[in-house]
């Protein structure tokens, strides 16, 4: 049984050594996706995952101390299995920890990225559902109950909002898709 516990561990320290290899290229690769926001997007949207790239190195690093800790335990003159097992724990929460924060990064480039290109439209749907609804209105006054002017009024700020988001430098293309459907729920 000794023998196979040795081997387990090794193994899992042999894969464990792998997947760090395998992360420290995730985190580059997150690198340059964390630069690529900076600069097409608002530091707004991305200041929730700013520290994530500096805290996968700190925790890549634990994972490699804990992972060094635990091949010394397995060691034939140390045979401290429970120790390196502990180690392993240890390091695979950080790596796990550090799939997170970089997964966190590329999932809002994606986000980001998917709002840049719906944010004309959602304020085209907006504006267009809003003039078919004041013409309705217009149209059909005599049936419809209730004064519409504060929604309209309403939606036509938030479109006004959406609309001014994207002329800035950096636009936050995630508030403009939410100002357009806002307007568009409204309207």
């Amino acid at each position: 049984e000794l023998v196979e516990t040795k081997q387990r561990l090794d193994q899992t320290v042999a894969t464990l050594l792998a997947r760090i290899q395998t992360t420290q290229g995730s985190l580059l690769s997150a690198r340059e996706v964390f630069d690529y926001l900076a600069a097409n997007y608002s530091p707004e949207t991305y200041k929730n995952v700013s520290g994530n790239g500096t805290e996968s190195e700190k925790r890549i690093a634990r994972a490699v101390a804990a992972i060094e800790k635990a091949a010394a335990a397995v060691a034939m003159n140390v045979q401290d299995w429970e120790g390196a097992e502990n180690q392993v724990q240890v390091a695979q929460k950080a790596l796990e920890q550090v799939d997170s924060m970089l997964h966190s990064i590329t999932a809002l480039r994606e986000n980001l990225d998917r709002a840049k290109a719906d944010a004309p439209g959602e304020i085209s749907a907006a504006e267009s559902d809003l003039i078919r609804a004041t013409d309705f209105i217009a149209a059909n006054k005599a049936d419809v109950a209730g004064n519409y002017k504060d929604d309209f009024g309403k939606a036509r700020d938030l479109i006004t909002v959406a609309k001014k988001e994207l002329t800035q430098q950096q636009p936050d293309y995630l508030v403009a898709v939410k100002n357009a459907k806002q307007a568009n729920g409204v309207a």
